[in-house]
This record gives C-alpha cells, sequence and structure tokens, in this order.
C-alpha cells in the first residue's frame, strides 16, 4: 500500500490529514500513529488508532508539535474482516514531523513608537503550548536583554526602557520544553526625550531682511505659521510670514512678508503643539531679538 500524505520525513501542522492509496476489495482501513519515531510501533508510543471507509483520515484532535518525528501505517480489511499487510516502502516506515504555528504577534506593531516605562507586548496563542518564552534585544544585537518565560499571552517589562531601536518576538513552548514555533523579530522604537530649540537665530541683534530660525534637538511635526510666530513686541497680531520645516537639518524657518523695522524688538513664539514622532512635545519656547538700524 503506498501511503500519499503527508510526505516521508514531511512536515505537517496538528491539524492533519493523512491519505493514502485506494486498494481494491477494501471494506475499510486501518489506521495508526505513533510518537517517539517508533518503528517498532509499541503500545505506549500509539497516539492513534482509527478505521476509516475512505482512503483518508481526518485527525481530529491536533497532534503535539514535536521535534521528534511521528511515524503511521495503514492496512487494509476486506469485507469478510480479514486484515492485509500494514504499509512499508521496501520495507521502510514513513514519518512526519509536527510543527505549530509561531505565536502571532499583536501589539504593538511593528517600527513604532512606545513609552519608556508603559511598554505591553500581547501576542496569540498557539495549540500545543504551555508556555511562551519573551525576548527582547538592541535592534541588530545577536543576544537578548530580557528573555522572560511566561504561561500568560502578554508581558509587561518592570524596567524603565532607554532611548533607541528595539526588536522582540516571543516563541511556544511545549510540556517538554521543547520550541516548537518562534515568531520573526519585530522592531520597535523607544523615545521618552522631547524635543528642545537648541540653536535660535538671531539670538539678540538681526536685519530687517533676517529670516528666524529654530534649529531643534531632533526631527519634529507641527511646525507652521500656527506654532511658530512673530510678534513685534507689545503687538497681540503675528507678523505676516511663510514658515518651513527643514527635516534634514531639523530647522524651522519663518520668512517675513515684509522687512523688519529697525529700531523695533520682535518676540519668536514656538507652541506646544510641535512633537516628535513619538508623540513628545516641545516645551512652549520664546525669545526676543532686536533689530539693528
Amino acid at each position: 500500500m503506498v501511503l500519499q500524505s503527508p510526505t516521508d520525513d514531511g512536515v505537517t501542522t496538528g491539524s492533519l490529514a493523512l491519505r493514502w492509496q485506494s486498494q481494491p476489495f477494501v471494506g475499510s482501513y486501518q489506521v495508526e500513529v505513533y510518537k517517539n519515531n517508533d518503528e517498532n510501533f509499541s503500545t505506549a508510543n500509539r497516539v492513534l488508532s482509527a478505521t476509516s471507509k475512505m482512503p483518508a483520515l481526518s485527525v481530529v484532535e491536533p497532534l503535539p508539535a514535536s521535534p521528534t518525528p511521528y511515524v503511521w501505517r495503514v492496512r487494509k480489511v476486506d469485507g469478510y474482516g480479514n486484515v492485509g499487510a500494514w504499509s512499508s516502502r521496501d520495507g521502510d516506515v514513513w514519518s512526519f514531523r509536527v510543527r505549530s504555528k509561531a505565536p502571532r504577534l499583536v501589539s504593538p506593531a511593528d517600527a513604532v513608537y512606545i513609552a519608556p516605562n508603559a511598554a505591553l507586548f500581547t501576542w496569540k496563542p498557539v495549540p500545543g503550548a504551555s508556555l511562551y518564552r519573551y525576548e527582547r534585544r538592541l535592534a541588530g544585537s545577536s543576544s537578548s536583554s530580557e528573555t522572560i518565560n511566561t504561561p500568560a499571552l502578554a508581558w509587561a517589562p518592570s524596567v524603565y526602557l532607554s532611548d533607541g531601536g528595539r526588536e522582540w518576538r516571543v516563541s511556544a513552548i511545549d510540556t517538554d520544553g521543547n520550541v516548537i514555533g518562534s515568531s520573526p523579530w519585530r522592531t520597535f522604537k523607544v523615545d521618552g526625550t522631547a524635543p528642545t530649540v537648541v540653536k535660535k537665530f538671531p539670538a539678540s541683534g538681526g536685519k530687517p531682511t533676517t529670516n528666524v530660525v529654530a534649529t531643534l534637538s531632533e526631527a519634529v511635526r507641527g511646525v507652521d505659521s500656527g506654532t511658530m510666530k512673530l510678534f513685534l513686541k507689545g503687538r497681540q497680531h503675528p507678523v505676516s510670514a511663510q514658515v518651513s520645516w527643514d527635516g534634514g537639518s531639523k530647522k524651522a524657518t519663518l520668512n517675513p512678508n515684509n522687512p523688519l523695522q529697525a529700531g523695533k524688538t520682535y518676540k519668536v513664539t514656538l507652541s506646544n503643539a510641535i512633537a516628535d514622532p513619538a508623540g513628545n512635545n516641545l516645551a512652549a519656547t520664546s525669545w526676543e531679538f532686536r533689530v539693528r538700524r
């Protein structure tokens, strides 16, 4: 008798469908599966004994994932109850391996920013897993900075994560301590540092044609004419101007539409609506400069 699926030494999931070549004059087929690569077919290792009228059998109860192969065999039973020989291929026993699906990571999503003190990692369950191994490492590192085994489907680090890129993954562990599936590494970024203004121009004195430039400590979003303004000191309405942001140089530039008044003092303001990609807001910042005559 020729076995067809799973292929010899093939890999399948715990939800298993066994198929073999049909035989003539068959009343039914007897099917057996054994764990621990037991080619002697000892009763102690038998995990399935079933009968099928068709040359196929769907295994309802998933087989536990295991690095050790399962072996299986089939024989026919005719209409009178006579049994045939067990299947083999040139005397060899057919085997297959069962691998469970790797845990599916849920959150945080790939490449997102998370808070340094509020990280929560979650994943989906895997059939046959008794524990899950959470690992975290610096981006690009080959060694883990945290490894935790937990029966839960979530892990929240108790340490304050410093700024920088990280990677994490989860492995499913069976009752014997074997890894039955590992997720791919997923990246995330930690940024708990708010942006700051590191350079102001003009710092104290400018010209009527001066453009105002604020250099920030990092890339931000939200720089526009509503968040960066220029006021003639004592006035409530801002000077008409064009505001632009250069992410490469990290510079916010305010270009007045008209020349500034010589001998007058102006005030620059940047609001806390400006924030970095992680959502850290710039502290509201302002400074004054005087236009030279």
